[in-house]
């Protein structure tokens, strides 16, 4: 019935239910709400439930107790259910596979509010989390009750833990605000994780990070309010994550900033220096070095030499220590012709992309021309 509830332990509901004007004060360190039968194998089929609002007096001013659980839903099998309200759990929102599926539901999400772990979704080793549809929701986390930015054991959305994954989970209209207390708005161990229009409002100096964890592929984030400011971070070099359609294909466009000099000889020299225009790149202009989002790129590097005479004007593009392709030219006593090279290749988000030149002409040293002559273009292809 209507009406505020103080509670010292767990709430079980296993049938249909009709909540939604209660709420549950919950006092303690456990789980306060259970829906569903939290046992292995059980399964729980075709219910509706309308969950209680539910906060967590006992976290009061301090910091979170690392075990407390605002609401588990377990086991559960074509299920339709509605929540309105978590605040203060160390996890709020927990879906959980134990030794059987947590999967085809359909979920309504009201507001989880300052829970470490707003939504995790979770199981055992023989269980699943997996094909559920999440609706709505305004996820929140801020910097009070002794809260910092990057704590690794926060998260908005987190999908797989310990080991365990999901698949083919969705999220449409789904809010994850605020600042970055976890370390990444959201988590991912997983494969066809699809979220359409979430709003990644953002408070913290920081863009807001997503995480792909080991073997996660095939996800993919369209569009939604600042989702173009996202920083994809990947846990190792064979993680294929993802894809964030923003609306911007990932590229570079990089010029020389000015005109440098380039001795004769057998060495090449690496280009800094540049100026350059990218999405989904970092670049270091004391290297010279980028680094690529994880995929196939098409990359041409072009360079423009001044006039000389004898030996030849060299051209490579490096991924780590290993030529990808490389040109050579005559050089010309009266124009200057630009040489270019270009590879298709595959990049890991790790072993960084770099150009090299150099000349082996009578000329102590030969200008390489600035702007336009010197430059390096990319652009994304796709997951490889």
């Amino acid at each position: 019935p209507e009406g505020s509830y103080r509670t010292t332990g767990t709430v079980i509901f296993k049938n249909n239910l009709n909540a939604g004007q209660a709420k549950i004060l919950y006092e303690g360190t456990d789980t306060a709400v259970v829906i569903g039968v939290d046992t292995p194998k059980s399964v729980t089929s075709r219910q509706f439930y309308n969950a209680p609002k539910v906060i967590n007096r006992s976290r009061g001013s301090g910091y979170w107790d690392e075990t407390s659980i605002g609401i588990k839903l377990v086991n559960l099998n074509t299920c339709e259910i509605t929540v309105p309200f978590i605040q203060d759990f160390e996890t709020g929102l927990l879906l959980y596979g134990n030794s059987q599926g947590c999967s085809y539901n359909t979920i309504y999400i009201g507001a989880l509010w300052e829970n470490r772990k707003n939504l995790l979704m979770d199981s055992d080793t023989a269980g699943w989390c997996n094909q559920t549809l999440f609706i709505n929701g305004r996820l929140q986390q801020s910097l009070t009750k002794g809260a910092f930015e990057n704590d690794p054991e926060a998260c908005q959305i987190k999908l797989g833990d310990k080991g365990s994954r999901t698949s083919n989970n969705t999220f449409i209209n789904t809010s994850v605000e605020g600042y970055n207390v976890g370390e990444y708005r959201i988590d991912i161990a997983g494969s066809s994780n699809h979220f359409y229009n979430l709003r990644f409002e953002n408070h913290s100096a920081e863009n807001a990070k997503i995480m792909y964890r080991e073997n996660s592929a095939m996800n993919r984030i369209f569009g939604g309010f600042h989702s173009q400011n996202i920083t994809e971070e990947y846990e190792t070099n064979t993680t294929e994550g993802g894809i964030v359609d923003d609306g911007k294909t990932p590229f570079i466009k990089a010029t020389l900033k000015s005109n440098i000099s380039i001795p004769s000889g057998v060495d090449y020299h690496d280009i800094k220096n540049m100026t350059v225009e990218s999405h989904r790149v970092k670049y270091n202009s004391e290297t010279g070095e980028f680094i690529l989002k994880p995929g196939r790129w098409y990359v041409e590097a072009k360079a423009t030499f001044g006039v000389g005479s004898g030996g030849a004007e060299y051209i490579r593009i490096l991924k780590g220590s290993s030529v990808r392709a490389s040109q050579a030219s005559r050089p010309d006593s009266t124009y200057q012709f630009g040489i270019t090279c270009n590879t298709i290749d595959v990049f890991d988000g790790q072993t960084p992309l770099k150009v090299q030149v150099r000349q082996s002409t009578t000329s102590d040293n030969l200008t390489l021309n600035s702007g336009q002559f010197t430059t390096l273009i990319a652009h994304y292809l796709g997951n490889s």
